[in-house]
């Protein structure tokens, strides 16, 4: 069985392309591309590609048995990547759609949708797949750094749960966290997690509550004074949250002349937030230059551009 001369032939008929047409793109005369279709012949190897490209398939394409037809080479691709989620074949899949939807306007209307429809869903799959990802490696991340969870403020987490509340699958956090928080009390990094839990799921007066209870047992912990500080804002309790992300920023510069470590500047963003949120723009730009001197005192050039022209809008 001519296997490449049926998958040609269903090709053609697909596109609405002669043999004729076929066979002025390859240089060669459609009697040739004839007996491809029939059985008599198969085309030269040195041609394949040509015929790929100009059907818009891969080589590999050509010789699949029962081979199901595409419109363009993006939508092969694109069913391609529905069975095998790669990011190589999204690259590839993404590129062919913009060429097609970049093309000279067509009059079938129904065609140009298409295509943006297919390139929509190509975007929808891979983000499901950048999700799983992400979830994948935050989880190799957590449990790389689990002895040194407490150096690191269970940042990792605290990075996993954003992440999490960003694809509304927040609650499963709280939920976490707390039943966590009562199994291993006495954990400063349960808190500062169950903490961060609570305030992005909007339950201030929770948060609030398991901030305090860790200010009593870790009062000069970094983290916890930051994250005290956040909840007393969403609770528009100002002066108190002031009080704690000073705290926050004071005991960061102790701990980075003690021991050499950049630390954590995340106080200084709340505190420029804050400002510019209640519309004081003096303090508000002292606090943004504040945080790009921080970072640029560290090397974080890349990171402190934006600072800087929070500042200036400040002016």
């Amino acid at each position: 069985m001519n296997i490449i001369g049926t998958n040609i032939r269903k090709l053609r008929g697909e596109r609405g392309v002669t043999q004729e047409q076929l066979a002025d793109k390859l240089a060669i005369s459609y009697q040739a591309v004839s007996k491809w279709e029939t059985g008599g012949t198969v085309p030269d190897t040195m041609l394949l590609p040509k015929i790929a490209e100009f059907f818009e398939v891969s080589i590999d394409d050509l010789f699949h048995e029962n081979m199901t037809a595409y419109r363009n080479r993006g939508c092969r691709l694109i069913a391609l990547y529905e069975q095998k989620p790669d990011t190589e074949i999204f690259a590839e899949a993404e590129k062919e759609m913009l060429k097609s939807i970049d093309a000279p306007v067509s009059e079938d209307v129904y065609l140009q949708a298409e295509d943006l429809r297919s390139l929509a869903v190509l975007y929808q799959k891979h983000a499901r797949f950048c999700r799983d990802k992400a979830l994948e490696y935050f989880d190799k991340a957590i449990e790389k750094g689990k002895p040194l969870r407490r150096h690191l403020y269970a940042c990792f987490e605290q990075s996993k749960i954003f992440f999490l509340f960003e694809i509304n699958r927040g609650a499963e956090c709280v939920e976490y966290y707390e039943g966590l928080i009562k199994k291993e009390p006495d954990s400063c990094e349960n808190y500062i997690c169950g903490i961060a839990a609570c305030c992005h799921a909007g339950q201030y007066e929770r948060a609030k509550q398991l901030a305090d209870a860790a200010l009593a047992d870790w009062p000069d912990n970094v983290m916890v004074c930051h994250l005290a500080g956040d909840v007393c804002e969403k609770l528009e309790q100002y002066d108190q949250a002031f009080r704690h992300w000073n705290k926050s920023v004071e005991l960061n510069k102790k701990r980075s002349r003690e021991t050499g470590e950049n630390g954590f500047c995340d106080a200084l963003y709340s505190i420029a937030r804050c400002y510019q949120k209640l519309g004081d723009k003096e303090n508000a730009r002292k606090a943004w230059k504040e945080v790009a001197d921080w970072l640029d005192e560290r090397g974080f050039e890349i990171e402190r551009d934006w600072p800087l022209k929070m500042a200036e809008q400040m002016t």
